[in-house]
């Protein structure tokens, strides 16, 4: 390689600012010893030959036909009610087979080997003597409590009454228990006759009545009371 090859090769590297004469490194905008900025060098534009362009024909985006999937609805319908109608039939089936084996009587098996079978005695029953029935006796009378004398009725003074306004016979016979006829006789008047206010009236005493005659009795060996009245009335 000669000399000036290299001087101008490093020539070309090398820019010198144009103030000071001072080497611009490349890539530097300015001079680092002045500031001057660094002159824009023009790049002679290359001719270019001209080529015709050959228009291609546009290519047409090939579309990739997916397969159409067909699904049959009559065939899944029919699949779904053969199966249901399989479990019901398998269903129907095990129910039925359990209700013959339970209905099933017990099955006895033949023994091949005879055995003895012991035969108990037969046990003769002895006959018992049965008591004949009792007559019985018609129930006998009791001698009931003797029957105690009735009280003397002691002779009372008279009692008067002094009718007051809105009083009748039947309202003194409840306020003194005695019957409005025995008033009425004891005043000498009638029953319904009426009474005035401020009138005085007699009003006798209750009587007593006497007591109940009862008389114990043995009927089917329990003891009763009755009452002797009754039979007497009868």
């Amino acid at each position: 390689m000669s000399k000036r090859k290299v001087e101008k090769e490093k020539g070309a590297e090398e820019y010198r600012c144009a103030r000071c004469d001072s080497i611009v490194p490349e890539g530097a905008e300015r001079c680092l010893m002045c500031g001057f900025p660094r002159a824009i060098e023009s790049i002679p534009a290359r001719e270019v030959a001209y080529q015709p362009v050959v228009s291609s024909p546009p290519v047409v985006p090939v579309e990739e036909s997916t397969p159409i999937e067909f699904k049959s609805v009559v065939r899944e319908t029919r699949s779904t009610v053969f199966f249901w109608v399989v479990a019901a039939l398998t269903v129907v089936g095990l129910g039925a087979g359990w209700l013959a084996l339970r209905a099933q009587a017990p099955v006895v098996m033949a023994a091949f080997v005879p055995t003895t079978t012991s035969v108990p005695p037969t046990i003769t029953s002895t006959p018992t003597w049965t008591p004949l029935p009792s007559e019985t006796l018609p129930p006998s009378e009791t001698p009931g409590p003797t029957s105690t004398q009735a009280p003397t009725s002691t002779p009372r003074d008279p009692r008067y009454h002094s009718v007051a306004a809105g009083e009748t016979l039947f309202g003194l016979s409840l306020l003194y228990r005695v019957s409005a006829e025995s008033i009425a006789q004891s005043n000498g008047f009638d029953l319904n006759s009426p009474i005035q206010s401020g009138q005085s009236l007699l009003i006798p005493w209750p009587t007593a009545t006497p007591p109940l005659e009862s008389v114990m009795i043995e009927i089917n060996g329990e003891q009763v009371m009755a009452d002797t009245t009754e039979r007497r009335a009868d």
